[in-house]
């Protein structure tokens, strides 16, 4: 607190003399009384400081020593942690398992890192406090000196014992090393004759009786054995090698060298071990190869077949199929628009051609007749065609020979599926000025048609009722705008092929460069 005061009276004083020299007569009066009331209490304050001078230094010292007491103790303390942690060492074993050894010298590397420390700090403060305290009067230095020499002596002791057990603890590391070593050599050796055991197939021929792939499975699993084992063995050697190069482990030189001569041993044997394996090695491998190539080329047949398959329509019968379906698309559509323009059912449609009994049957010479007076009947020329032709669409519609047709076939051959060439919206009724527009189709959706292709009187769009094959919503869409713009377009059953027909043909080609 003198201290403090001290400070405060001289920032004051110098605070108070540098607004003198410009202040006015009565300011610099008052400041003046300041200056001397300042350097009164500063005279007081000194006589304080000469009085106390003798107790101060002696409540400086006293403190300094316990102070000093006290970090001294705790380096014995940590020497005590160090002897603890050397304890299973000296329980007379020659050996400790190398687990537990390992540990302990972790152990006791890391209490002799804590006690050197403890030592550092407790000299620094002892041997600063010791000079520090040689400036006060000899009553009070000499005593203070005494204690710290105690100190020192005791900090020192336990110095020269961190400085052995360091020595111990370093000589008991190298020990373990070369533990370490002797069982990597027993795990060594342990693997060594467990490969020879696993190699007897080979040597003696049963690997011959054994599948193309069972064979390639134990060569490739006993060459990963090797490779396992010759690594072990490299880091054995570098161990030895490096225990041998330390001049302290002369002591062990025998030991060592020993441990080399069985690595050595184990490295020859794994040698003419590895030897049986590799001289059936190529030949397994190319079986396996073969094997494999094998079972891509019979994968490319296959490959190559479906392709033939798939383009037979086209290649095998000149493309005879998809003129017939063809045929039979135009003629759809065709009755389609006649019936939307004279607003007529199917059922109408099939009345003409079977009678009133929707029950009844159409034979071929019937529907073949029926066909060659339809393009006057519905004033359609463009879709007349041949009697062979004619005939050829009675057999397409008639996918079950039964020899007739009845009105489910004749529905399913007028139904249309078309294709979306350009965005359109989907509307509630067909009228587009009184409708609500309830979906969007887009590039390349599917819809299936409901009614039949109409042409709206107000804007001459052409319109249809259709359901959206992939979300079954349905509605009203244009298929022609009035400014000649197509958005649905009947789907091609050739495109359909020659698209599926693609895309074999790719994947055969991607099998073959696989091949």
């Amino acid at each position: 607190s003198v201290l403090h005061s001290q400070k405060a009276l001289k920032s004051s004083l110098t605070c108070v003399q540098a607004h003198m020299p410009g202040a006015m007569p009565v300011v610099k009066a008052a400041l003046q009384k300041l200056v001397d009331r300042s350097k009164s209490a500063q005279e007081k304050l000194n006589k304080v400081l000469v009085a106390t001078k003798d107790q101060r230094e002696r409540v400086l010292a006293e403190a300094y020593v316990k102070e000093g007491t006290k970090k001294t103790d705790e380096v014995e303390e940590a020497l005590e942690r160090v002897n603890k942690a050397e304890l299973p060492f000296l329980k007379g074993l020659e050996f400790l398992p190398l687990n537990e050894a390992t540990e302990t010298i972790a152990e006791s590397e890391a209490a002799a890192a804590a006690v050197q420390t403890a030592i550092s700090e407790a000299r620094n403060f002892v041997a600063s406090k010791n000079l520090e305290v040689k400036q006060f009067r000899e009553a009070v230095a000499k005593p203070a000196a005494e204690d710290f020499g105690k100190q020192s002596e005791r900090i020192n002791s336990v110095a020269a014992k961190l400085s052995q057990f360091k020595k111990d603890t370093e000589a008991r590391k190298k020990t373990a090393l070369i533990q370490e070593a002797a069982e990597k050599m027993t795990k060594i050796e342990e693997d060594v004759k467990s490969v020879e055991e696993a190699v007897e197939p080979f040597a003696k021929g049963d690997v011959d009786d054994m599948s193309t792939d069972d064979a390639f499975d134990l060569c490739q699993k006993l060459l990963q054995q090797f490779k396992d084992l010759y690594q072990k063995m490299d880091e054995s050697r570098l161990l030895i090698a490096s225990r041998l190069q330390d001049s302290k482990a002369a002591g062990q030189a025998e030991t060592l060298q020993k441990l080399q001569t069985r690595l050595s041993e184990a490295r020859s044997k794994t040698a003419k071990t590895k030897a049986i394996v590799s001289g059936r090695e190529q030949a397994i491998v190319a079986k396996k190869l073969l094997s494999e190539a094998q079972d891509h080329v019979k994968q490319l047949d296959d490959a190559v077949q479906k392709a033939t398959e798939a383009c037979a329509p086209l290649v095998e019968h000149g493309g005879e199929e998809f003129l017939v379906v063809s045929s039979v698309q135009r003629l759809a559509s065709a009755v389609r628009t006649y019936l939307g323009e004279k607003d007529l059912t199917v059922e109408d449609m099939f009345k003409q051609l079977a009678g009133d009994d929707e029950g009844s049957k159409v034979t071929e010479k019937s529907f073949v007749e029926f066909l060659e007076k339809l393009p006057e009947t519905i004033g359609k020329e463009e879709i007349t065609c041949t009697e062979d032709r004619r005939i050829a669409i009675f057999n397409h519609v008639d996918e079950e020979k039964a020899g007739t047709i009845n009105f489910e076939k004749f529905k399913k051959m007028l139904a249309v599926t078309y294709v979306c060439k350009s965005s359109i919206s989907l509307t509630e009724e067909f009228e587009i000025a009184n409708s609500k527009t309830v979906g969007k189709i887009e590039p390349k959706d599917a819809l299936e048609a409901l009614g039949f292709p109409k042409v709206e009187a107000v804007t001459g769009m052409t319109r249809v009722q259709c359901k959206i094959l992939s979300s079954g919503q349905t509605g009203f869409v244009t298929m022609l705008g009035n400014a000649g713009t197509v958005y649905l377009e009947t789907v091609s059953a050739y495109e359909t092929f020659v698209k599926g027909m693609d895309q074999k043909v790719a994947e055969t080609a991607k099998k073959t460069s696989e091949v």
